[in-house]
């Protein structure tokens, strides 16, 4: 049998809320936890919009870590 517990809808909306900030809460410590492992990286802004605008990926980030074509092996496979 299922039990029903009745609460009024103000009481229901704050722990609804609540469970939302949690959650939020949640992804955040794991974010902050893979930039600290090193598993994943920030982008400023204005590269993040440069990728948005449809600029090649490859130039983007080749500018953002300050790459010219030069530093690349001439004889990639």
């Amino acid at each position: 049998m299922t039990e029903m517990v009745t609460i009024p809808r103000e009481e229901y909306d704050r722990l609804r809320a609540t469970a939302e900030d949690l959650a939020d809460l949640q992804s955040y410590d794991r974010a902050k936890a893979r930039l600290a492992a090193g598993e994943d990286e920030l982008i400023p802004a204005d590269y993040a919009n440069r990728l948005l605008n449809g600029e090649s990926a490859l130039r983007v980030y080749r500018d953002l870590r300050g790459l010219t074509r030069l530093h690349w092996p001439k004889n990639r496979a």
